[in-house]
């Protein structure tokens, strides 16, 4: 582990310019391996957000946009009788970096009703967010409202999404809008308890069609007996990330991302793994694509919520994560598959032009490297006395932690 700290931290004293993609990297792997009190199993940097978005009481529902963060918060409020009763509801929030947070819009005058759950269309005209009447940690006597911008960028009226979203005697809730290229329309997924699900909440989508009109909503196939919820939909990748505690994972809700096959079929749910997920509930995962950034939501020890009346399962908190994606390169000699010493690989980020170079132990035949999302890369695999092997990867598709192990093979010049 030293040796590698030594090259990275070799790497970064011969370039330290600013904006050095790999640089960034080299700091981040550094940081991984424990420099500056960071664990290994913290290589993502998952972390609480700031004083700013979580509150001493239970936040969730991140969703950024812009350099604005969207958010949830449990808040305390008079009522209007004459004991002048506390009411707990829950109201949305919007914050940017290092300001206090400003109550939305979109929050009712009814003392009575909570809402949350905010998710806005790819231009931000649209928002769709929940009116609950009931408990709404539960989900109870939950709909599904929405907003549209006008010119001047002001929020007109609210409006409720019709019966075939909003079905009477059942609630909806958590809505995400995304725009399905296949589909070429936008599509609405939500977390529901209405009949034809799999028990529970479950989650569902709704085509939209070009005339503003709702389609039948489906039960996505993927869906337990358990509870099924928090559905975001990743526009950029065509990715669905949802929670459950249906599914095996490490304990309580984890988080799971869904694709599409070729054929348009869903596939088996694909849990993000240990670097994300805990053994508590890890619910509300969203992607940021402009910083890199996840988001999700967990009830994991060490809280920032200090309020008493609260239990543990009640304390929520938004966490922050950097997303990268690992690959382990493993170098071998085509000709008889000995593992190749020493190998080194310079990484060119196409778009940017943007260079870095890292190299493997003298021992090891293997390294790894970091690479962000959303680019894609030149690799270069050499090693004293072999011919140099090249070749393209893309991570413009990954929205979520991901590592892969790739075996390269080298030549020598004259090998047949």
């Amino acid at each position: 582990m030293s040796e590698a700290k030594y090259y990275y931290q070799k790497y970064l004293n011969e370039h330290n310019e600013a904006n050095n993609l790999f640089a960034y990297l080299s700091v981040e792997a550094l940081k991984s391996m424990g420099k500056e009190g960071r664990g290994k199993d913290n290589a993502l940097d998952l972390h609480q957000m700031a004083g700013n978005i979580n509150s001493a009481k239970a936040d969730f529902a991140p969703l950024r946009y812009g350099d604005k963060m969207y958010f949830t918060s449990m808040v305390e409020i008079e009522g209007k009788n004459r004991r002048k009763e506390k009411l707990e509801v829950s109201r949305i929030f919007e914050a940017r970096p290092n300001y206090p947070p400003q109550a939305f819009d979109g929050n009712p005058a009814k003392l009575n009703l909570s809402a949350g759950n905010v998710s806005l269309t790819s231009d931000a005209s649209i928002v769709y967010y929940t009116l609950c009447k009931g408990d709404f940690a539960k989900s109870e006597g939950c709909e599904i409202w929405c907003r549209e911008r006008d010119y001047e960028g002001t929020w007109q009226a609210p409006r409720r999404l019709p019966e075939q979203v909003n079905l009477k005697g059942s609630s909806a809730t958590q809505p995400s809008i995304g725009w399905d290229k296949t589909k070429k329309q936008y599509v609405l997924y939500f977390a529901s308890d209405r009949p034809g699900g799999r028990g529970g909440l479950d989650v569902w989508c709704s085509a939209i069609s070009m005339d503003g009109s709702f389609g039948t909503p489906f039960c996505l196939p993927f869906n337990t007996p358990m509870d099924d919820i928090t559905p975001f939909f990743h526009q950029p990748t065509q990715t669905l990330f949802f929670s459950s505690n249906g599914w095996p994972g490490k304990g309580g809700f984890d988080i799971y991302r869904e694709n599409k096959t070729t054929d348009g079929e869903w596939e088996v749910p694909e849990n993000l793994g240990d670097m994300l997920n805990s053994a508590y509930d890890d619910t509300y995962y969203s992607f940021h694509t402009q910083s890199q950034n996840a988001y999700l939501v967990s009830n994991r020890p060490n809280a920032n919520c200090k309020d008493e009346s609260l239990s543990a399962d009640d304390c929520l908190d938004i966490y922050e994560a950097r997303i990268f994606a690992e690959i382990e390169l493993k170098v071998f000699r085509s000709l008889d598959n000995a593992p190749v010493y020493a190998p080194q690989v310079d990484v060119k980020e196409l778009k940017t032009g943007e260079t870095g170079s890292f190299a493997a132990r003298n021992d090891q035949n293997d390294l790894q490297i970091r690479l962000e999302t959303g680019k894609r890369y030149l690799l270069t695999v050499i090693a004293d006395g072999y011919e140099p092997f090249s070749f393209e990867f893309s991570t413009e598709d990954i929205s979520y932690f991901i590592q892969l192990t790739r075996q390269i093979y080298l030549k020598r010049p004259l090998d047949p």
